[in-house]
Order: C-alpha cells, then sequence, then structure tokens
C-alpha cells in the first residue's frame, strides 16, 4: 500500500490523456497543483470524476482537484483525512469509511508512479530503501480511488439526517462578476438654420475649452462631465475631438443557485434560482451630450436594474 507518489503531469496533459469533457480545476480557490514528485496525505491532487452537470448537460468525466485523504460520511470533522489514503480491493465495499462512497462516488487519480520501501541491512543497521515503481513507457498509472462531497445526510458534514442536513445536500452556487468600462461619447450641438441649409445637420461638435479638465467635477448623475469643457463655437467648425467623453462602466454581480433533489434512479426535482445584478447596483446609460440642451452632461437613463429568475425541472 502506497505512502507516497509522484504527480507531475500538466492539465493540459491530462485533459487529453483521460479523454476529459469538463475542466473543473479552476473552480476552486486555490490554484492548480504543481507537479510533485512527493504527493503526501491531504497535499492536494488531480482527480478524474463523472459528475452530473448543470442545465440539461448529462454526466460527464471532468478533471477535478481534490485532497488525498478520505473524510468518511459519519465524521464529524476533515481531522482524520491523512489517515484513511489507501483501501483494500478485498474490504472496500464492505468497510464501513469506504462502502458509500464506494457505491456511489468513485474516481480516478492519474500518477506518474508510486514508492514502495523495502527494510535493508547495511553494516549492522537497518534502513528502508524506497523503490520508485512506474510504467516502462513512461505512461501514466490511474488509480481507483473514492470520494466524499462536504454536505447532506450521506456525507461528513450535516450528517445528523436533519432539516438542515437535507436543505444543503446537493447544492449548487456560482456567480460572476461583470466589469466594463463606458463607450466614449462625442459632444455635438443644436444645429441652426444655416447648418441644416449646407447639410451639416447632427455633425456639428463644440469647441473644446483646453484650460477645463472633461472629467473635473463629474461623475454624478447631474454632472457626468465638466460641462465648462466645450462651448459652442461662432460660425466656424468646432475643435473638439470626437469620443472625448467617457461614458458610463458597468458593474454587476450575477448569482446562481439551484438545488436537486432524487427521487430514486431515474427520477429527479432540480429548483433553481438566477438573479442579475444581484446588489441591484445602478447603471448608467444614457447620457446628454448636446451643448445648451437643458439636460446638458446630465444622466438621462439606466440600465437594467436587480432581476430574479425561478426555474423548476422534473426530470424522469
Amino acid at each position: 500500500m502506497c505512502g507516497r507518489f509522484v504527480s507531475a503531469r500538466k492539465r493540459l496533459e491530462l485533459l487529453e490523456e483521460f479523454s476529459i469533457e469538463r475542466d473543473r480545476t479552476a473552480e476552486g480557490p486555490d490554484s492548480e497543483p504543481g507537479p510533485d514528485y512527493n504527493v503526501a496525505p491531504t497535499k492536494r491532487v488531480f482527480a478524474v470524476m463523472e459528475r452530473p452537470g448543470e442545465d440539461d448537460e448529462p454526466p460527464a468525466r471532468e478533471l477535478r482537484v481534490v485532497r488525498w485523504g478520505l473524510v468518511p460520511f459519519w465524521a464529524k470533522d476533515s481531522s482524520g483525512g491523512g489517515r484513511l489514503i489507501n483501501a483494500r480491493a478485498e474490504t472496500v465495499a464492505v468497510k464501513p469509511a469506504f462502502r458509500r462512497a464506494f457505491a456511489k462516488r468513485r474516481c480516478i487519480l492519474p500518477a506518474d508512479g508510486y514508492y514502495e520501501w523495502m527494510a535493508r541491512t547495511e553494516q549492522g543497521k537497518q534502513r528502508k530503501q524506497p523503490y520508485f515503481i512506474h510504467r516502462g513507457d513512461g505512461g501514466a498509472l490511474a488509480f481507483a480511488g473514492v470520494y466524499e462531497l462536504p454536505f447532506g445526510p450521506d456525507t461528513h458534514m450535516l450528517t445528523n439526517g436533519s432539516w438542515l442536513s437535507h436543505a444543503l445536500a446537493n447544492i449548487s452556487m456560482s456567480g460572476t462578476f461583470y466589469f466594463t468600462t463606458g463607450e466614449p461619447l462625442t459632444p455635438h450641438y443644436e444645429a441652426n438654420i444655416e447648418d441644416v441649409a449646407r447639410g451639416s445637420a447632427g455633425s456639428l461638435r463644440p469647441d473644446r475649452v483646453q484650460s477645463q479638465s472633461i472629467t473635473a467635477g463629474g461623475g454624478t448623475i447631474r454632472n457626468w462631465f465638466n460641462q465648462a469643457a466645450f462651448t459652442q463655437p461662432t460660425g466656424v467648425y468646432g475643435t473638439a475631438s470626437r469620443y472625448s467623453i467617457p461614458g458610463p462602466g458597468t458593474v454587476s454581480f450575477n448569482a446562481s443557485l439551484s438545488k436537486s433533489v432524487r427521487f430514486g434512479d431515474m427520477r429527479s426535482l432540480e429548483v433553481r434560482a438566477t438573479s442579475s445584478n444581484i446588489f441591484n447596483t445602478v447603471q448608467y446609460a444614457g447620457v446628454d451630450t448636446t451643448v445648451s440642451s437643458a439636460t446638458y452632461g446630465q444622466i438621462t437613463s439606466a440600465g437594467q436594474m436587480r432581476q430574479f429568475t425561478f426555474l423548476a425541472r422534473y426530470r424522469f
């Protein structure tokens, strides 16, 4: 039974070698594991497993990052995860620590090889000599493994079967942060009769007042930019450049929460709640850039506010 192994293959190599359909290694808060030539219990390693997908996605082979060391479903905390690192093929289906995970949650642990130690006597002293066992062609090994999930009556946290443990079982949460800079705007002024006659209405730009900063004192609903930075010219074309006013950007947090309830092997109910702009951040949109307009320099419209979408799906 090995207590150390080597995991030196890169993520992209594993994706190809094990025909991975979904890469989930980036979902955790930590970075992916680097090459490790002495993997010890509790270290983070790659694992290949088949998991159900989101929405209508069927179960598929995924690459994930897990910690080596099983925490049984009946354990009250994860402190013992460094002890259960190997299971015997003869007893894995009946041992209390492994049998539920063996029945429902199996995985593959890619490895480049593993170490075994043999006792040797040299000059009257005993020592252990490590031997590295690996494939002769340099190919990857695939250890059979089992894993546990963090919440629910059949896992290692909230295992007492209470309403809280059932409520937290099979829950999926996700979120996105959306940030964009604003589209630049062009100042202009209202055309008079002479401008319309020569066909230049709608394309007239004002003069740029060089002593005034465009952004000074701006950023508010009533004064998005410095209105004094532009002035209407007299009888000549203005000097203001196109796209010289920075437009309002977008900052939005979106979140999704779903829970699945199984009824036997073939039927399940999924309930999902999705929120866009969950913190209801005001998204400024239109800006009046027409010199001498009554709303010149002001925000004239707003983008989408917070929205909720609820979905229920019954699979049979």
